[in-house]
């Protein structure tokens, strides 16, 4: 597989997001043989795509509660995976099981997504915020400054949780002359393995001084690490970000949401405002140019399509008064020669 990922290699001219895809479709495939003890490391490649293992897979997946369009989607990155490795392989069996489409094996079925504004977010922090300014000093107050600090970053610019729990003090995290902070997410810690920065808000700056003053060196362990997030436990992983996120969202809007969550609310909420704040928004959390111009393209089409439904309705309402007038006319008209006999 080394050769496979190095330059000149099959998948040398793939993105590296793709390529990491299959990569983790394949891991999935290999862990599911090894833990029913079916894993021969000197089995073709091929041969660990036949159809009762995929099937078996896909069991495993559907306990674990991942919906139709994951599974398809892993489905056809172990078909791309497949051909990367086994080129003259007939693997058409993946990707169309018994000469049907995964479409109709995997089913698209509609969720609902509840949009949140990130305003609304960043109103309840401001008044999270200033609730811990007035308490004594405390776990509870150390706790709630990281909280509000930590969600701010998320509501306002949305890098992943894994990058989040990587940022080091020093390395990662710098106050500028204007009193905001810099955040640097390396590319070894970004999902498109491209760096990225970005300048905080200067009221989401306010929260983290809140946090690096008084809250960060209360935490056990906080002298002994330069991690930017601390738990009671040491530094915070993944698993603890999104728990954070889940448990401030489940008691503002009785239902928990991760951290994926701020990343949608916020590309929303620019969508709402305007096409081009989509586009900058989309880059600011690290898609890819393609993804953001794909989102910034549907996003002019819904502006389009309001503007489009505005002009219809101002044109029906203009009709409709039109019609009312000529009603009145005539009913004035009709009633003349009645008036004129009478008299």
């Amino acid at each position: 597989m080394n050769d496979l990922l190095e330059e000149g290699g099959e998948a040398a001219t793939l993105r590296q997001a793709t390529v990491a895809g299959y990569v983790y479709a394949w891991g999935a495939l290999l862990a599911s043989l090894a833990a029913a003890g079916d894993l021969d490391p000197h089995e073709p490649p091929e041969a660990r795509l036949s159809p009762e293992r995929l099937h078996r897979l896909d069991a495993e997946m559907q306990r674990r509660g991942l919906r139709p369009a994951s599974r398809r989607h892993s489905r056809l990155a172990l078909y791309c995976m497949g051909r990367l490795l086994a080129p003259h392989a007939e693997l058409d069996h993946v990707r169309r099981p018994a000469g049907r489409s995964l479409r109709h094996i995997f089913p698209l079925q509609a969720r609902l997504v509840e949009h949140k504004d990130t305003r609304e977010v960043l109103a309840r922090l401001r008044e999270a915020h200033g609730k811990a300014m007035g308490q004594e000093d405390g776990p509870e107050r150390r706790r709630l400054l990281r909280d509000v600090a930590l969600l701010g970053v998320l509501a306002t610019r949305a890098p992943r949780k894994a990058s989040l729990a990587t940022l080091r003090l020093g390395r990662d995290l710098r106050l500028g002359a204007d009193a905001r902070y810099a955040m640097r997410i390396p590319p070894e810690h970004s999902k498109t393995r491209r760096p990225l920065e970005f300048v905080l808000d200067a009221e989401v700056s306010q929260w983290m001084g809140s946090y690096l003053r008084l809250s960060r060196p209360g935490f056990p362990g906080a002298g002994a690490t330069d991690a930017l997030w601390m738990g009671m436990k040491g530094p915070l992983g993944p698993e603890g970000i999104s728990k954070i996120a889940e448990d401030w969202t489940r008691g503002w809007f009785g239902k928990a949401e991760g951290p994926h969550a701020f990343r949608k609310w916020l590309r929303q909420s620019a969508t709402d405002r305007h096409p081009e704040l989509a586009r900058d928004t989309e880059l600011v959390m690290g898609h890819s140019a393609e993804v953001a111009l794909q989102h910034y393209t549907a996003a002019r089409q819904v502006a389009a399509a309001q503007r489009h439904a505005s002009h219809l309705a101002a044109e029906r309402r203009k009709w409709v008064a039109t019609g009312l007038r000529l009603i009145e006319q005539d009913q004035r008209k009709a009633a003349r020669p009645a008036k004129e006999s009478e008299t």
